[in-house]
């Protein structure tokens, strides 16, 4: 297989990269690493991206291959977007390993600022993957914070889901204010990407910011979607849950009432995980046996 990733025809070498991707290619073979790095020089984009479908699944082996590792990381800067995605997607899926190179960190945060949206997203999934120990890269936090507003919904929540990984060490930064950013977030126009905001907060010491706690009970309140009660009060916690709850009821007394059945099963969830605060209120007992009838 490896050698016919040298084949002059096309076919034969796309075809060997992608049995090597379903089968693992493995590091022991000495041939394997300088045949994969001429494919990342090859001409067809589709070679050099399915190239770096394979280093994805060889693990930790391809960073202590200094020239191996150093020639995935050149195809961040490919013309074609999509080996720029594949390639952060390959880093990524590296997970922590790849975040004791500053190297690795340095660029997915570039990345961030990539002109393809799904360079942009791929980098924000993998700084996601990579988890807390981004916070040790500068700029990761900031870059982050601003693609909390980019165009492309996916980056958002991974940008989202990366700070929630961060957690504290991300509320601490000196050069940006992630509260405020993540709060600005639970006004996004995707429902997921405002529960994973709510998801981020939660790791957050909530005590410092009482305007979190703010946020969040308008979110429980107004948000679009009814599920919001359930994200924030898993979050927020049961003393917050039994303080709001009066102020959460209407809403769920109206979604319980709902034609759509969908609608009122998320009304039913949310109850479950108020748990004993629902239980004790006897007009939610009430609605809940009007709900089956």
């Amino acid at each position: 297989l490896t050698n016919a990733l040298d084949e002059a025809a096309h076919e034969i070498r796309r075809r060997a990269l992608v049995i090597l991707a379903e089968i693992g290619a493995t590091a022991d073979r000495p041939a394997v690493f300088p045949a994969l790095q001429n494919v990342l020089r090859d001409p067809e984009a589709a070679l050099r991206f399915r190239a770096e479908g394979v280093l994805a699944r060889m693990g930790e082996a391809v960073i202590h291959n200094i020239n191996m590792f150093q020639a995935l990381l050149n195809t961040l800067r490919d013309e074609d977007s999509g080996v720029r995605a594949k390639a952060v997607e390959a880093l990524g899926e590296l997970g922590e390993t790849v975040a004791r190179s500053p190297q690795v960190l340095d660029t997915l945060v570039a990345a961030l600022v990539d002109v393809d949206g799904g360079v942009r997203y791929g980098a924000a999934r993998a700084l996601a993957q990579i988890g807390e120990a981004v916070a040790g890269q500068p700029e990761a936090v900031p870059k982050l914070v601003a693609t909390l507003q980019d165009a492309n919904r996916l980056a958002r929540f991974y940008a989202a889901l990366a700070l929630t990984q961060i957690g504290e060490a991300a509320a601490a930064h000196p050069k940006v204010n992630v509260i405020v950013a993540l709060v600005k977030t639970l006004e996004d126009e995707e429902s997921w990407v405002r529960a994973q905001a709510v998801e981020a907060l939660g790791e957050m010491n909530l005590t410092k910011y009482p305007e979190v706690l703010e946020a969040l009970k308008h979110c429980a309140q107004h948000d679009p979607d009814i599920g919001m009660c359930g994200k924030v009060a898993e979050v927020a916690g049961a003393a917050w849950v039994a303080a709001n709850y009066p102020n959460m009821f209407p809403r769920l007394q109206q979604a319980l009432r709902h034609e759509d059945v969908w609608v009122r099963s998320e009304a039913l969830g949310v109850l479950g995980k108020l748990g004993k605060v629902a239980a004790q209120n006897t007009e939610v007992l009430t609605e809940l046996i009007k709900a089956f009838y």
